[in-house]
């Protein structure tokens, strides 16, 4: 059974958390048919979040060219969440830098073969350097940043003893973040 929004939610605060829910699904649908090798932006009916009425979407929407990784399709959903937020520009920013972020581990992951180990490895450090931004931006939890470090790691660094001392140096970079909390 699929949820319905109640009609008296459209009018209250909560309904822009359902617009977000919406596009966040509208975005993951896009990075599934990425995924899958079909093209998002074949469809003719392109779904973006609703403006709350009363508001001028070119007024509140952040005014910034699309950055060449992300296609029209994904910057019109990025630019129509961000136009939600209180700030949207640095909305924008983060949006935009989280999905360049899983768009870099998409391609990190379907690299493969020797001819390939270059730009693989270069990635998997730059992808290291953004960890601790993405776990700060809530971006990525603290179990799934120790899953993509360590996959990251044994990508780079073939000795065992040399790859658990660089795991200890990029879990040095995350201690506030990778602490568990008091209330557990």
């Amino acid at each position: 059974m699929t949820p319905s929004i109640p009609s008296s939610t459209m009018s209250t605060p909560g309904y822009s958390k359902w617009l977000l829910l919406i596009t966040v699904a509208v975005v993951l649908a896009v990075a599934v048919l990425r995924m899958s090798g079909e093209d998002p932006m074949a469809p003719s009916v392109v779904v973006l979040p609703q403006v709350q009425s009363g508001t001028n979407p070119a007024a509140t929407a952040p005014a910034a060219p699309r950055p060449d990784a992300i296609s029209d399709l994904e910057w019109q959903v990025l630019q129509g969440v961000a136009a939600q937020h209180a700030d949207p520009k640095a909305e924008l920013a983060r949006l935009v830098a989280n999905l360049r972020f899983n768009k870099a581990c998409e391609q990190w992951r379907a690299l493969s073969g020797p001819e390939h180990t270059a730009h693989r490895q270069a990635l998997a450090e730059e992808l290291l350097a953004e960890i601790p931004d993405r776990v700060a931006g809530q971006a990525l939890d603290a179990d799934a940043a120790k899953t993509l470090q360590r996959q990251l790691l044994a990508d780079l660094v073939s000795d065992p003893a040399l790859r658990e001392q660089r795991a200890a140096r990029e879990a040095a970079r995350l201690p506030h973040l990778l602490a568990p909390s008091p209330s557990r």
